[in-house]
């Protein structure tokens, strides 16, 4: 009996003993292949890797450091779709080492676009189609170039016609280094607009509107510089110079549009943001998280008019049970300024910060803060098809898609030193919440409806592209 029970012992500390040399086996990557990357240089690629040739990695951590590898490349925004996987040399499966190949495929998107937008002079589509006016259109027409020379690098030129008249020309992403961690960002802009929102009515945006005159007239040139110490983690410094023309009949309708008199203003901004972008994916994320806090400063050239500025966001990213995810958004600000001024005391219903709900609406103020939770059911799991009549263009027939619904609610307050009657949603709590759907597809599109209603008893029915988040 008492052999039995000895011999059992000995089978079961074999089997434990047997079990930890598995779990500890590690993989020696002794390549890393690329394919499918015709125009892509392999560079580009294999720095979005948490592995390098070389490295020795534990078995029971591989498909994870894949996942994430996948992950990071396709959030460069070059490819359609990425795999990776690896083939193990069948001679040393029972080795505690086992040599692997990483193999990664990549389905490479169109890079060279024609461009041809309309633009609306408005707050967004949603007041447009409130009330119709087309003479509100503007048209850009140029060209895109996407990963020029197979580095990630954007070149974009377009010019400017009908209510706002002028051009843009950016170079962004002009690597550095070799291993990607420092890069320049270049950019010209000219615009003469007979449109420019002077201050509130009615708790929107007031337009000042003219068919004889340009409103505002400027010129601007800045330089970014971003240094990569991490895949996830951005640092990004920017110098910019503007110079600005405003017509008289502005000062006469709005007397501190931008504080003080002058018609004609040199302007000088340093901007420095920080980003820890640790989400899966950033068209729609669904795990993780992404910190990003910025700090901004400017002043004229005769240093009578300074502002500074410092706000922040958080998003995390959780999967509740299978097809369920939550999101959450937490964003905050605050600034300071020596003279009273109407342009730098936007806060909710500008630029990303925005309310579900109150698309119509801004409010005002020198402070703000905003929660938005959202409940996700994936009502289609992401599917590939082929569009047959585009077969014969590789980049645009193999089309991926999923549906999702949501449920959201939106908390806000914006504090106003100066709040006026016009825009009673200073100072005041805001709510809303609403549910909707969303499209999500190939080439970073995601078709977004929502109905929600507010505190204040409007609602309404909002349709957006939705464009991915930094």
């Amino acid at each position: 009996m008492k052999k039995a029970f000895s011999i059992f012992l000995i089978l079961v500390a074999a089997q434990f003993i047997a079990t930890e040399l598995f779990s500890q086996k590690h993989a020696f990557v002794s390549d890393i292949r690329v394919t499918g990357n015709e125009h892509t240089k392999d560079a580009i690629i294999l720095r979005e890797l948490p592995f390098r040739k070389g490295d020795l990695i534990e078995m029971r951590l591989l498909d994870q450091l894949f996942r994430i590898g996948r992950d990071n490349i396709l959030n460069l925004s070059l490819f359609n779709f990425v795999f990776v996987t690896y083939i193990a040399d069948a001679a040393d499966l029972d080795n505690t080492h086992l040599n692997i190949e990483v193999v990664i495929r990549v389905d490479e998107r169109w890079y060279y676009w024609p461009k041809l937008n309309f633009s609306l002079d408005e707050h967004n589509i949603n007041t447009w189609i409130r009330d119709p006016d087309w003479s509100k259109f503007t048209a850009e027409a140029g060209i895109s170039f996407n990963n020029l020379f197979g580095r990630n690098q954007n070149v974009r030129a377009l010019y400017t016609m009908g209510f706002r008249r002028g051009f843009i020309f950016s170079y962004r992403n002009i690597i550095l280094d070799r291993d990607g961690k420092h890069s320049l960002d270049l950019s010209l802009f000219q615009e003469f607009s007979r449109h420019l929102n002077i201050g509130i009515s009615d708790n929107s945006p007031e337009s000042f509107r003219s068919d004889s005159l340009f409103l505002i007239k400027r010129y601007s040139s800045s330089v970014s510089y971003q240094f990569r110490p991490g895949i996830r983690l951005r640092n990004r410094f920017t110098f910019s110079y503007e110079y600005a023309d405003l017509a008289p009949e502005v000062f006469e309708k709005k007397p501190d549009y931008w504080g003080g008199d002058e018609h004609r203003r040199s302007i000088l901004s340093f901007i420095y943001n920080v980003t820890y972008d640790h989400r899966d994916n950033r068209q729609y994320p669904l795990d993780g998280f992404l910190l990003f806090c910025q700090m901004k400063g400017s002043s004229n050239s005769r240093f009578n008019m300074k502002y500074g500025q410092l706000k922040g966001e958080f998003h995390y990213y959780k999967e509740l049970a299978k097809r369920f995810n939550m999101t959450a958004r937490v964003q905050a600000g605050t600034s300071v300024k020596s003279q009273e001024a109407y342009i730098f005391d936007r806060a909710i219903g500008y630029d990303e910060v925005n309310m579900r709900g109150f698309e119509y609406y801004v409010a005002d103020g020198q402070h703000y803060l905003t929660l938005s939770p959202t409940i996700l059911y994936n009502i289609m799991p992401q599917a590939s098809f082929i569009i047959k009549p585009l077969r014969k263009l590789p980049s645009f027939s193999k089309v991926h898609a999923a549906l999702y619904t949501k449920c959201f609610i939106d908390i806000g307050y914006a504090s106003h030193k100066y709040a006026s009657l016009q825009n009673e949603m200073s100072n005041k709590l805001l709510l809303s919440g609403g549910v909707g759907l969303d499209l999500v597809a190939y080439y970073d599109i995601t078709l977004s409806m929502e109905y929600s209603i507010n505190n204040f008893g409007k609602h309404g029915l909002f349709v957006a592209f939705k464009k991915p988040m930094f």
